[in-house]
């Protein structure tokens, strides 16, 4: 199964051989629901519009928890020999934080405050602005910390999910940094493509054969 990146960059997501599956109760259209039993996950190989700058990033994305109760991995872009990470969104075992993580950035975690005990669908984003990293949930700020350091790119895939068990839908990069209002736009407008113009450089990947919208790059 593959997933398609509408703009033509060519940024198709390859599945893992573990279980994925397509839902239609999602954030926005249709999403990916993905396992904790193993290889549950989508590659998408590495090239320069998944490959966030330096200096400002936006990352944001709808996520419900099946259960919450380890260290799960919603997005992770690696480095090395997939053993270390260029830029990574986690959530914390059995906390309900969600959390960035860089092995570039010192310091190389920044968490969220507020965390996630249910099974409902949440919004989470983090932007970067120079040093500044700020954490947002349900467009709203909910954490800011100072971070630097310069991200690496070794070639290595961005991996969706990996450890999740649970749902991801509409998750998208950007190579600026967005406003509080243009986070809390994204997160109360639905489908922000046709609400608030956010979509200038972004595009989307859907599930060949349906419609599960799964990320917009940069």
């Amino acid at each position: 199964n593959t997933t398609l990146d509408l703009s033509g960059n060519g940024n198709d997501g390859g599945f893992g051989s573990g279980p994925v599956s397509i839902n239609s109760s999602c954030a926005i259209g249709n999403c990916l629901t993905f396992s904790t039993g193993g290889n549950s996950y989508v590659d998408i190989p590495d090239s320069s519009s998944i490959r966030l700058p330096n200096s400002t990033f936006t990352i944001a994305v709808w996520l419900r928890f099946i259960d919450n109760t380890g260290t799960q991995r919603i997005l992770t872009k690696f480095e090395g020999n997939f053993d270390g990470q260029t830029y990574a969104i986690i959530a914390l075992s059995g906390a309900g934080l969600f959390g960035f993580r860089s092995d570039d950035i010192n310091p190389n975690q920044i968490d969220a405050t507020t965390a996630i005990t249910d099974t409902n669908w949440h919004h989470f984003a983090v932007t970067r602005n120079q040093t500044n990293f700020t954490i947002y949930l349900d467009g709203r700020q909910d954490a800011s910390s100072a971070g630097t350091g310069s991200l690496t790119y070794v070639g290595q895939p961005l991996r969706l999910a990996n450890t999740l068990n649970g749902s991801l839908d509409d998750l998208k990069l950007w190579n600026r940094t967005l406003s509080a209002a243009e986070i809390s736009a994204l997160y109360n407008s639905g489908n922000p493509t046709n609400a608030t113009g956010l979509e200038r450089n972004a595009t989307r990947l859907e599930h060949r054969g349906g419609n599960a919208s799964l990320t917009g790059l940069v």
